[in-house]
């Protein structure tokens, strides 16, 4: 009760039963108040809950504001069959009977909205941040899956997850790390609590000035004017979703009353701009609990029985009327109806602006401000808008921050002798243009022109003056890398424990690597390929000898082209030419193409997925263009390049009875996997053992819990002995009773 927001929740209490019982002055119950300040921390709510059953009899609680102060909370209240009416954030699914959610709010359709926004705006690099008190557990993991369904998985998105008990210093050093990711999009999922310290250092750090996004759920925006202003100043041009709460007159007059109460008790504190979420429904739930003892005729007692609990929450479910703003209802515990979101910017000083709602309101038009308008969102055949007035984003733009800079990329092209079905590169020499043709180039155009993005490239042959080949793919990905520089530091090692599971799985991935090149090299053996090694010559492709040095052939020869490839197995081993040919996948489908009649490929285990395009490290387009061209397979379209480029006439691979070659899965490693694994869960055992801090901090909390149970015991107990007792009581942080008047 000791924040500015206790106070104002506490006082709209006090005056929804004032207001309740000046209206009802011949009713014959009074609900009186109790409060304790659990300072927002889940152990102290539930020891002040349990002392306020077991001294003041109190018969109903109110408060639980974070989700963690309501786990308890819940299993408390159904423990002792006492109606909590919880302030925290709505949960999907509620399984406990005395727990009643006095908070709105569609948790998917927020995150709905969200992914919209994203949508509308065409940002596709966006950061998660949010803090171990995010208490919706499924929040993120919805939001991702939103992002993925709403804009068909073209958001690339990073996580940052900062405890909210981090100090400053942290705080800062996390932030600092994210701006180093380059990404100016931000989604931030913290409570009331934690944003203050990360909205004022991200502005230390010159994160809210221009160029950058910051979009706030309802954790923190449905409290955002219980704030000190210096707070709500500091995040300027934050967008954000907030429950919305329609203007009333009644709702107008409580805010003045407050605004006078405050201004009388303390002339110096900050004036209330607006009345938050949680204290209008702590006020409507004030109300509801006051006409429900009413109802259920409690009288007060000292003692209580169950069955004034089952009154009570059963009143409480039926009661309905008109609130400050809307009308009110617990239909099965939770509040409905539920409102639209507001969609809120924050700008000048202090100042919040809607700017749309969410789902958007029919009411809502076009015609106001400079609206953005799209369609945006596609399910079950419902079709929504959103319907957005004119932004200020922060450092004061109403520039929209485009969903990125036109990328721009110089490709480096090989230049190959034969097999030129993948890549063609002609000069015409009349007009001095170069044209860049093949199956690799076709992949390569329809995965960029998918990208949502605007991507202009140049094709830029790797020669020389003469048009030959200026190196080998080593040189040439060796340029790719020039333009990125990557500065590591390496991180030392400092215990014991972590230094014996990094060896061990030093060992498990040096097992691993050389299994897969010994298995490589076996499954390319002469046997596999029905080949005497004796005797016999063996072509491969030039530049691309590999794995084949280690097979021990003597008789290897480079080949350039199909062509040769032809010529060389026309000839055979006797005749100067080569008995087989070794070669990757794509190659030997172009060599097949044309001559299927008389070769055929042996059958083989596909160890990848064909060729690659390279991107410097970090480069945003590695993950979406895999994306895209992941796209083009599901949809065949590589497969019908691959009937324009390499099946220019019928191929028939022959079948012909030969066994595959023995590869090795997952199943073979299960003697190594279990013994890294006993030997991290070793050093972990270990070190929780030997660690002081980790033994205090269980041995603290044991004690408390045990002490918790045993109050917990001794009251259970005496509550089933009670029969007569008609006490009501509400809140945490106030809690209230009932009693007769005479």
């Amino acid at each position: 009760m000791g924040s500015r927001e206790g106070k104002i929740i506490l006082s709209c209490i006090s005056m929804a039963l004032s207001d309740f019982y000046h209206l009802h002055d011949n009713y014959s119950t009074r609900v009186v108040l109790h409060s304790k300040d659990s300072k927002g921390e889940p152990l102290p709510a539930l020891s002040a809950a349990i002392g306020l059953l077991e001294t003041i009899r109190v018969e109903s609680i109110i408060g639980a504001q974070t989700r963690e102060e309501a786990n308890l909370l819940e299993e408390l209240g159904e423990a002792a069959k006492v109606p909590v009416m919880s302030l925290s954030p709505p949960l999907t699914d509620n399984k406990y009977r005395f727990f009643v959610e006095i908070m709105s709010g569609d948790q998917a359709a927020e995150v709905r909205g969200i992914s919209a926004l994203i949508e509308v705006f065409r940002w596709r690099d966006v950061i998660l941040l949010y803090d171990n008190k995010a208490y919706e557990e499924d929040f993120i993991p919805s939001l991702v899956n939103s992002f993925q369904e709403i804009t068909h998985g073209t958001v690339s998105f990073k996580s940052s997850n900062i405890a909210s008990c981090s100090s400053n210093e942290e705080i800062i050093e996390e932030l600092q790390k994210l701006t180093r990711l380059k990404i100016k999009v931000f989604v931030v999922h913290v409570s009331h609590l934690f944003a203050p310290r990360l909205f004022l250092n991200a502005n230390k750090l010159g994160m809210m000035s221009e160029g950058y996004v910051w979009i706030v759920t309802s954790n923190s925006m449905n409290l955002l004017q219980s704030m000190n202003l210096s707070v709500i100043e500091s995040m300027q041009g934050v967008v954000g979703f907030k429950s919305s709460i329609p203007a009333s007159m009644s709702l107008h007059s409580l805010a003045s009353r407050l605004r006078r109460k405050f201004y009388l008790e303390d002339p110096n504190m900050e004036a209330i701009r607006e009345l938050n979420a949680e204290a209008v429904r702590a006020y409507d739930a004030t109300w509801a609990l006051a006409e429900a003892a009413e109802k259920a005729r409690l009288t007060y007692s000292s003692t209580r029985s169950s069955k004034n609990g089952v009154l009570l929450l059963s009143g409480i479910l039926q009661t309905r009327f008109r609130g400050l703003s809307s009308d009110i209802q617990y239909l099965n515990g939770k509040l409905i109806p539920s409102e639209p979101f507001e969609i809120v910017n924050v700008i000048g000083k202090g100042e919040i602006k809607r700017i749309g709602f969410w789902p958007c309101k029919e009411e809502v038009k076009s015609g106001k401000g400079s609206p953005h308008q799209q369609l945006i969102h596609r399910r079950s055949n419902l079709v929504s808008t959103i319907d957005l007035e004119r932004i200020i984003w922060p450092g004061g733009s109403m520039k929209e921050l485009s969903s990125s800079e036109t990328i721009k990329l110089r490709i480096g092209v090989p230049v190959r002798f034969g097999f030129k079905e993948l890549v063609r590169v002609e000069h015409d020499l009349e007009t001095n243009t170069t044209h860049v043709t093949g199956f690799s180039i076709d992949v390569f155009k329809a995965a960029i022109e998918a990208l949502p993005y605007e991507v202009v490239y140049e094709f830029i042959p790797f020669e020389d003056a003469n048009g030959n080949a200026a190196g080998t793919y080593n040189d040439l990905v060796y340029q790719v890398y020039l333009k990125f520089l990557v500065h590591s530091a390496a991180e030392k090692l400092s215990n014991n424990l972590a230094k014996f599971v990094v060896i061990i799985w030093v060992f498990v991935v040096h097992i691993l690597t050389s299994t897969y090149t010994a298995t490589l090299a076996s499954m390319m053996t002469v046997k596999q390929i029905q080949l005497n090694s004796r005797g016999n010559s063996i072509g491969y492709q030039s530049g691309s000898l590999g794995v084949i040095l280690n097979l021990n052939f003597k008789g290897l020869k480079p080949y350039r082209s199909s062509e040769e490839y032809l010529e060389a197995l026309s000839k055979g081993t006797k005749h100067n030419g080569v008995s087989g040919i070794i070669d990757e996948v794509p190659y030997i489908k172009i060599f097949l193409a044309n001559n299927s009649a008389d070769y055929s490929m042996i059958k083989t285990e596909s160890i990848t997925n064909g060729f690659a395009f390279v991107f410097p490290k970090g480069s945003k387009l590695v993950q979406d263009v895999s994306r895209q061209i992941e796209r083009l397979r599901q949809e065949e379209k590589l497969i019908e390049m691959e009937k324009t480029w390499f099946l220019r006439k019928t191929t028939l691979m022959s079948d012909e009875d030969i066994k595959d070659p023995n590869t090795i899965d997952l199943h073979d490693f299960r003697g190594l996997f279990l013994i890294s694994g006993a030997s991290l869960a070793l050093a972990l055992f270990l070190f929780i053992v030997v660690s002081d801090t980790f033994r205090n901090l269980i041995r603290g909390l044991v004690q408390l819990i045990r002490r918790q149970l045993q109050r917990l015991r001794v009251f259970v107990s005496n509550t089933a002995c009670s029969r007569t007792e008609q006490n009501c009581c509400m809140s945490l942080p106030m809690q209230l009773y009932i009693y007769t008047v005479r």
